[in-house]
């Protein structure tokens, strides 16, 4: 049987993990939002880019790149992180009072993976992300496994 302590201990160091994990991921669709407007302005003033050498094709394939969908896709991302590091703020500190923990995060999590997943197949496979969401499904259900089981036994 394993401590009620050890077990609040491994569940403040997994959902810290993914609170951090979601943290870095808001302030890259930040970033995304930010890199998706110098991408419109280097659109707009195309001449003054290509004297920098960015070539014509450079260009054009940066135009089919900035579709309406490309920017929904970020602003979801970035809805969708800020509630989850809420959430996981909360269960931290619910765990932090010994209250009881939602499970919500974990599961809006595993379903918020669904959506990088449907644009990485429409858009181009890479091994990297495909390895990285992987890991964050594991650190996800481990993650929920653990509250589960304290809430079980508090």
């Amino acid at each position: 049987m394993i401590s009620i302590e050890k077990l609040e201990s491994n569940l403040k160091s997994l959902n810290m993990t993914l609170f951090i994990w979601k943290l870095l991921s808001l302030a890259s669709n930040v970033l995304s939002i930010v890199g998706y407007y110098m991408n419109i302005a280097i659109l707009k003033h195309p001449k003054a880019y290509e004297k920098s050498g960015v070539t014509k094709e450079q260009i054009e394939l940066l135009r089919r790149t900035m579709t309406p969908w490309f920017l929904v896709t970020i602003l979801l991302a970035l809805v969708f992180n800020a509630i989850l590091v809420y959430l996981l703020f909360r269960n931290h500190r619910a765990v932090k009072n010994k209250d009881y923990i939602s499970y919500w995060p974990y599961y809006l999590s595993l379903a918020f993976i669904i959506l990088p997943i449907i644009n990485q197949v429409l858009s181009g496979f890479s091994w990297f992300s495909t390895v990285l969401y992987l890991v964050q499904v594991v650190l996800i259900v481990f993650t929920y496994l653990k509250a589960k089981q304290l809430n079980e036994v508090g």
